[in-house]
């Protein structure tokens, strides 16, 4: 923590530790001529820093207030990845249900299409079967012409011969 930081902190921090000394010495009832009292003679060697005027002048987080925020921090960072965990999961089972809707209609095509082939099949069987009897008809019909014919023929020749 202490490797980040910069020197205008640092200044600032001593800047605020002096105050602080100055204020509780004043209140303990000590004489300012013990402690120095000039500001500006601290130098941390950095002379080409330009020294900017300090207004906030509160005090760096100890080790508890620090430990805190971070536990804050931790705490809010796991209720968004409980919350990404459920929204995960949530579309996990979404992904599954448009899955099984999928297999579903796919199922039924396929029954479709194999009641679709049957009725088909069903129905060629029937013309074939239709075809059939027309040519059964068709040869029944043809050898009782050629019945009739030779009957006829015989008639006629009775006929002829009883005359």
């Amino acid at each position: 923590m202490w490797l980040n930081v910069s020197v205008a902190t640092l200044n600032a921090t001593l800047q605020f530790l002096v105050i602080y000394r100055l204020a509780t010495k004043e209140k303990r009832g000590r004489s300012e001529a013990s402690s120095p009292s000039n500001l500006e003679s601290i130098s941390l060697g950095d002379d080409d820093i330009p020294k900017v005027p300090i207004v906030n002048l509160e005090r760096p987080l100890g080790v508890r207030a620090e430990k805190e925020r971070l536990k804050k921090q931790k705490s809010r960072e796991g209720t968004t990845s409980h919350i990404e965990d459920i929204l995960n999961v949530m579309m996990e089972e979404r992904r599954k249900i448009s899955e099984m809707k999928m297999a579903c209609i796919e199922k039924g095509r396929l029954v479709d299409q194999k009641h679709e082939m049957t009725q088909s099949q069903l129905k060629d069987k029937k013309l074939k079967i239709a075809r059939i009897k027309m040519e059964l008809d068709m040869k029944r019909s043809k050898e009782e012409y050629e019945m009739e014919k030779l009957r006829m023929r015989k008639l006629k020749k009775d006929n002829e011969m009883e005359n």
